[in-house]
Order: C-alpha cells, then sequence, then structure tokens
C-alpha cells in the first residue's frame, strides 16, 4: 500500500503484490526496488515505513527500514 498527494488531496492505493523468494531484509529491499524500476518510481520518495514487528523488517542494522533509511535524501 502507499500513500501520496495528487491534486491536493492524499490517496491511498495499492501499489503492487508479489511472491517473496526470500524473506530477509535485502531480499525484501531488492523486490521492492525492482518494482520501483520497473515503474519509474524513484526510491528516494519513500518518506517512512510501515511494517509488523519481524527483525528482517525492523532490524536496527540489516533490517528493510535500515535499508531505505541509508537511501540519499530526496531533493
Amino acid at each position: 500500500m502507499v500513500r501520496y498527494v495528487k491534486d491536493k488531496s492524499v490517496v491511498k492505493d495499492f501499489l503492487f503484490c508479489a511472491s517473496l523468494k526470500t524473506t530477509t531484509a535485502i531480499g525484501v529491499f531488492e523486490l521492492v526496488k525492482n518494482v520501483f524500476r520497473e515503474n519509474d518510481i524513484d526510491l528516494q520518495m519513500i518518506g517512512s515505513v510501515c511494517a509488523d514487528e519481524a527483525p528482517s523488517m525492523l532490524g536496527n542494522r540489516p533490517g528493510f527500514a535500515a535499508l531505505t533509511k541509508k537511501l540519499p535524501p530526496y531533493r
């Protein structure tokens, strides 16, 4: 799910659904990165991540959220 501003309104939309080949943080990050690339969406547009409490998603160093925080800031 994604939430973004369009025509001065906040829109919630379904971005994609895909099968995971691995549930590691890097595997999930690579999948998301590929979907963004295929749809010409800049990864730097990620403003926040909401996830369950799984270590692969929220781990301080290796988690998906940590990987997205390492992206350069969007300008």
